[in-house]
Parts: C-alpha cells; structure tokens; sequence
C-alpha cells in the first residue's frame, strides 16, 4: 500500500492512500483529492500515477513547480521514502508491504495537537473513486502564513534553471565504457546489466512487450484484410463500398493503436527494484511518423532523448541521440547489415542470425557498437571508440535498453 504524507503551511499533517487504480491530483481547487490551502500551490499543481508497476509523479505545469528530494521535476517515478515538495508545503512518499488497496483510497489521517484523528472515508467500498462531495471532509480552511521553517520555492529557483541546470555528478555506473546486458526474462524483458568483470551495476525492467506486438500484428491484419476488401470492392465498380471499407479500416486500426500504452522502461541499483537509476519514457503515442523516448535521472531531471523515423524501418533501423541542451543530434546508431536487416523483416526476428548489431557513432566519428548476435540472452554495448566521451554513457545505456526492448 502506497501513502502520501502531506505537511501544509498550517502545520499539520494529512496522509492519504494512493490506489493504483486511479490518478491522485493535489493542488488548491476543491475538486482535487488532497486540497493544499498554500499560496505557491496551483489550482491544479501536481498528479500521481500509477503506471507500469511504478507510482510516476507528474508536474501540471505549475507556476512555482514541484520538487522531489529537492530537485525541480516535470515526471519522476517515486520510490519509498521520496520527499516531495509544492509550493511551502512538503511531503513524503512511503511504500509498505502490505499491498495496494484493491478498492479505493481509504481512510485519512490527520495529526492535530500531537493527536492523530482518523477521518473516515465515506465512499463505497470497492467502487474506484468517491463522490467529490465526501472529498470534501478531508480539507480544512486555514490562513496561508508563510512560515520560515519551510524553504522557499524561489530559493532554489535561483539554482535550478530549466534551460540551465546546475551540473552534477553522475552515478559511478555510468562511467563505464563495456556493458553486459543479460536478460532474465523475455515477456517482461527485464534483466541485469554488468560491466566487464561480469559486476552487476543496474537491474532494468522493460515491461509491455508482448503487449505492443500484439497490438501491432493485430493493427497490422486488420489494415491488410481492410486493404484487400477494398480493393476487392473497387474490382466490383463498388465505389461507396469500397470507400466505407478503407474508412472503417484506419478507424479500427486507430483504435488498437490507441490501446498501445506508452512504454516506461526503467534502469534500478537495486536487485529489489527500488532505487531508480534512470527513467526512460516514451514521449510519442505513436510509432508514426517516429519514435521517441527522454531519459531522465532519478530526479527527473531529463539528460537526452533518442528518436527512430518510422520510415527508417524499410531498410536499415537508425536512432538519433539527443542531449538536453542541443536541438541537433549529437550522434546516431545505424544497424550494420542491410542484408540481415532486410532479411529480418521477412523472417521473423527469432534467430539470432536475423538480429543485427548496431554501429554508434558521436558526430560523424565512429564512437562504438552494440553486439546483439552473439546470443539471444546477451546484448553487449561497448563504447570504448568514443575516446573523448562526446556521448554521455546514459544515453548509450538507455539507447541499448530501447533496442533491446523494441527491436
């Protein structure tokens, strides 16, 4: 069972159970699930989710942002423990064993003069979220002081640019320049990544595989069964028909493709998956007309993204390597082989005979590879060639755990 503790400027506290079921939105309209009665906080501030396995807290775009463990963030996953932070008003996220709420958030608790008082929620059991009305006994007026004990939210605007970041150090792991990466399991494609000396350093987890090639090859029947009809209804001189069967086709084909979730694909220190490492999100809804996935640090902070054209996919698979600060791309991995990447496409991607590796490169300049045939369990990044270290190594991890995932 996950639980939000919430400290306003008032003093006291509120803790509030998140279901997995259902978004949970703070901010100061009423509507909102916990009312924060702060002046920084935004009618609409912040939002958790639940997605993938993971609670994901989400910044609404609010004016004065919102902070976990003291760094700004539009999108950070939350692990136990995470202090969170809107406007003067903060917050701690905790995760017990004892599991979700099948049902719907249950009771809060409020601690007033050193005594806690349950408030008990009045919704029905097991029927997802409860009226906004009954919401509403979880909220109390108060005057908005501005209490010294709680930092500013522009003291650390001063330090925390967002076209500027203040440089940090970043996690011993990524220092490395010759990657293992052994998946455990192919349905969940998760699995552990070590360095030369066969030293586990990350744990990835790369969850919806099955499901999005599912979802695709059934896209993909429908599309060519709705292509042939047309075409055969065309051959009749049925022109009305014809032209209902392509539209009901790319609406049923939309369809499916609106059911694909976005994939969240992490990279953990831990062997108990709790300690986020990097967080690389799927940015595109779709695969058309390209693919794009953002790496983020565990504080949200996001240090590159990588890109795929869909059209790319007719020969040769290339992905563009982004950095935060440049628009341009700072490098690229093309497959090495046009033959094994055109014999893929007809074969199936089930022998490792059929899975090419990729070439990197920073710049124009060769920077290192990915080898992918030697086994279908192993996949191994080297990036020894890019002497200079013009890549940063979490954008070539992140670009190794995508294709692994993807390809």
């Amino acid at each position: 069972m996950a639980t939000l503790s919430l400290v306003a400027v008032d003093g006291l506290e509120r803790k509030y159970e998140l279901s997995p079921h259902e978004p949970f939105r703070l901010g100061r309209d009423p509507a909102n699930d916990a009312v924060i009665r702060d002046a920084k906080v935004s009618r609409n501030h912040a939002e958790i989710r639940f997605e993938r396995g993971f609670y994901v807290l989400h910044d609404l775009s609010s004016a004065n942002g919102t902070f976990v463990n003291g760094r700004q963030i539009r999108i950070a996953p939350l692990i136990d423990g995470a202090q969170v932070r809107f406007g003067n008003s903060t917050g701690k996220f905790s995760m017990s064993s004892s599991g979700f709420s099948a049902a719907s958030r249950m009771d809060t608790e409020e601690v007033v003069g050193g005594h806690t008082v349950s408030v008990p929620d009045l919704g029905e059991s097991g029927r997802g979220r409860n009226p906004k009305p009954q919401r509403k006994t979880n909220t109390v007026d108060f005057p908005m002081p501005a209490p010294d004990r709680q930092p500013d939210t522009e003291d650390l605007e001063e330090q925390i640019d967002e076209g500027k970041r203040v440089p940090r150090k970043t996690d011993p792991g990524f220092n490395e320049s010759h990657y293992e990466l052994e998946e455990e399991s192919v349905s969940m494609s998760s699995g552990t990544v070590r360095d030369a000396t066969q030293t586990p350093l990350f744990y990835y987890y790369a969850p919806g595989r099955l499901t999005g090639v599912v979802a695709g090859s059934v896209a993909v029947i429908v599309m060519v069964g709705g292509l042939g009809a047309t075409l055969f209804l065309l051959a009749g001189s049925r022109l009305v028909g014809a032209m209902t069967a392509s539209a009901l086709t790319a609406m049923f084909a939309t369809v499916i493709l609106l059911l694909i979730p976005r994939r969240h694909l992490f990279l953990f220190r831990d062997r108990q998956m709790k300690d986020v490492a990097l967080t690389i999100r799927q940015d595109s809804r779709f695969a058309f007309p390209r693919l794009r996935f953002s790496a983020a640090a565990s504080d949200g902070l996001v240090v590159g993204s990588i890109q795929k054209s869909t059209f790319s996919n007719l020969g040769r698979h290339r992905w563009w390597i982004f950095d935060r600060e440049r628009p341009a791309p700072v490098g690229y991995a093309i497959e090495e082989s046009l033959p094994t990447a055109l014999a893929r496409k007809i074969l199936g991607n089930f022998s490792p005979l059929f899975r090419s590796d990729f070439r990197i490169y920073a710049g124009e300049s060769p920077a290192g590879w990915i080898r992918r045939r030697e086994t279908r369990e192993h996949q191994l990044l080297d990036l020894s060639e890019d002497a200079s270290c013009r890549l940063d190594r979490r954008m070539g991890l992140a670009l190794a755990v995508v294709i692994n995932a993807i390809e």
